[in-house]
């Protein structure tokens, strides 16, 4: 483990540090294969984790930013259909209050479901370091 990086081969975990290649937790690509290959390979693995019924690697980082994807389209919409429902009801009272308070819903909305989401992302992060961890005092 070091600061920086002292060869090529090291690769550098969520905590800034680098760690040697033997520690390394993925397949190193080699050089002649293709992007096509890669992307193959990268669908395997997340079938291959989809049905590991140990639960030994995880699928949730995989579709963790479509989900955010997902959730702020239909906050959004959410937003949309708010505006339309007060403009609809053709009343000045609930229009103006429309326009002040559902941008201010939705970027709340939109903050706190982020919020929640690197949370999510943070666990796996952490898991990931332990296990590097613990290979590392296995070594």
């Amino acid at each position: 483990m070091s600061d920086t990086q002292p060869a090529p081969d090291w690769w550098q975990a969520s905590d800034g540090k680098w760690y040697p290649p033997q520690n390394a937790t993925f397949p190193q690509p080699t050089p002649n294969r293709t992007s096509q290959d890669v992307a193959i390979d990268q669908a395997k693995g997340f079938l291959r984790s989809l049905f590991d019924f140990k639960l030994q690697s995880f699928v949730t980082p995989a579709v963790l930013r479509f989900l955010y994807l997902v959730a702020v389209i239909i906050i959004a919409l959410g937003a949309g259909l708010a505006l339309l429902v007060a403009f609809a009801s053709k009343s000045v009272g609930l229009i103006l209050l429309s326009i002040v308070f559902v941008p201010v819903f939705f970027l709340l909305y939109v903050i706190f479901t982020r919020m929640y989401f690197e949370l999510v992302a943070a666990f796996f992060q952490i898991a990931d370091d332990i296990r590097a961890v613990r290979r590392q005092g296995d070594a």
